[in-house]
């Protein structure tokens, strides 16, 4: 292998590109029917293919031997764009020309006519960097461009881009890719390659990549250049921890075996894992545990089912939120590695006894009232954190739907997304029977890779 991976594998045929079926529609369907937009806005995870499908569009625009949509790749326009030297093509990166002037002067490149019907297309890379100053100045070319003048603008963080640039683009998304197909694509390369593997290494490289084709190259490119493509090779290197332990673990908490739980995470630390990587898997498994209709495995189901009712799915919530505190706290406040994670230990089967007493003393006064007394709390009734007005309305954004329903007291709040999926958002999932999406603790971590972990983050309503 001389040329690296990700660039030798790179589509250079929209039928080439993969896992995104809806945004290929799209550009094709424009072409085809010659109903060029002045501006497009692609939105998704890092690696899912946003440039690669651009430099496409900039290529099937100019190509003249293009057979339907799909440039032909040989003549000298589609060459040039190939090898990133064509004149009408211009990429930049947002964050490195984010400011005023930079943006101005790109403005200005474009303005003079492009000759011989051909399309410059002016790619700019993570354009969420640009600064609102820069945006202001570039919105009056970017609505009423020269003729055959296409912008395509790329972000990861799309709630980041101005609603005025938003409402002059055509949106294009480009979602996470499923494992299946991250999977398909690795053998595809392996068998051009010649190059052995194992079934289970190729799932666990499209479990590290979470959706990204481009992750998932990179991750199989360092394992393809050490001999054979093994999960025992990957699991070394990315200090996997056996689900087993885990579970072995979760029971010594619930059993408050404080030894046998503190036993199993420090044979998780002296593999050299690091309590990122500890703290990460923990939470991986609570998820599980909250949403076992997610888990294809019938008895790995039942176990998650069967912890949780001995848990309770409110203290489980709380676990949650527990450990993502802990992760910023760490990174802010270096500590021993076996401190951390019995320090974590400790706390969590403090937990199970605390719940428990306190429990049982609610119920003890309960027996104590007269019938007088007996009261029946209501949710506004109970102290409880409120819904943030903001985040909610951030949460209605990033799904593109509304919100049908707000409790008076602003305890939650109903949203439907684009995609009709009806779920409520809560600040504590005790007030809702159904479904709940907890907005205070997992917002942020949605944000940080929409729309990959959406349908992770919600319990739909059947």
């Amino acid at each position: 292998m001389s040329e690296n991976i990700t660039k030798k594998y790179r589509p250079k045929r929209f039928c080439d590109v993969v896992g995104q079926p809806v945004a290929v529609e799209q550009m094709s369907s424009a072409v085809s029917k010659g109903i060029i937009p002045p501006a497009y806005l692609f939105s998704g995870i890092q690696g899912g293919g946003k440039t690669t499908s651009a430099r496409l569009m900039a290529m099937s625009l100019n190509c003249k031997s293009r057979v339907g949509v799909e440039p032909c790749g040989k003549c000298q326009d589609c060459v040039d764009i190939l090898n990133d030297c064509s004149d009408y093509l211009i990429e930049v990166d947002g964050a490195t020309h984010g400011k005023v002037d930079e943006t101005r002067t790109l403005m200005s490149s474009v303005r003079y006519i492009v000759p011989d019907g051909n399309y410059k297309v002016v790619i700019v890379d993570e354009c969420h960097a640009l600064t609102k100053q820069a945006w202001q100045s570039a919105l009056k070319t970017i609505e009423e461009p020269p003729k055959n003048v296409v912008f395509i603008f790329c972000t990861t963080e799309l709630q980041k881009v101005i609603a005025t640039i938003k409402s002059r683009c055509v949106h294009i998304q480009f979602p996470a890719v499923t494992d299946e197909v991250i999977v398909d694509m690795a053998k595809k390369i392996l068998a051009s390659e010649a190059v052995a593997y194992d079934e289970d290494a190729l799932k666990l490289i499209a479990k590290y990549a979470s959706g990204s084709i481009r992750d998932a190259q990179s991750i199989l490119e360092g394992f393809m250049r050490s001999g054979k493509v093994s999960s025992d090779k990957i699991k070394n290197i990315y200090q996997t921890i056996d689900p087993n332990t885990i579970l072995t673990y979760f029971n010594n908490v619930v059993s408050k075996d404080i030894k046998s739980a503190c036993n199993i995470s420090s044979q998780w630390i002296r593999m050299g894992t690091s309590p990122d990587v500890v703290i990460t898997a923990l939470l991986e498994h609570l998820r599980n545990m909250l949403m076992d209709f997610i888990v294809q495995d019938a008895t790995l189901k039942n176990m998650l089912r069967s912890q949780k009712e001995k848990i309770g799915e409110g203290r489980v919530a709380d676990w949650i939120q527990f450990f993502y505190d802990q992760l910023r706290f760490m990174r802010e406040y270096p500590m021993e590695h076996t401190l951390v994670i019995d320090l974590i230990t400790i706390k969590l089967i403090d937990s199970m006894s605390t719940r428990k007493s306190e429990k049982t003393s609610r119920s003890t006064a309960k027996k104590e009232q007269t019938p007088k007394e007996k009261q029946v709390e209501s949710p506004a009734q109970v102290s409880t954190p409120l819904l943030d007005r903001d985040k909610v309305l951030q949460l209605q954004t990033i799904c593109g739907g509304s919100i049908t329903k707000v409790h008076p007291k602003f305890l939650c709040a109903t949203i439907k997304n684009a995609k009709g999926t009806v779920f409520d958002v809560v600040a504590d999932p005790r007030y809702v029977e159904n479904t709940y999406y907890i907005l205070g603790q997992d917002l942020d971590f949605v944000l940080q890779d929409y729309p990959t972990n959406m349908p992770k983050a919600i319990k739909t309503k059947n």
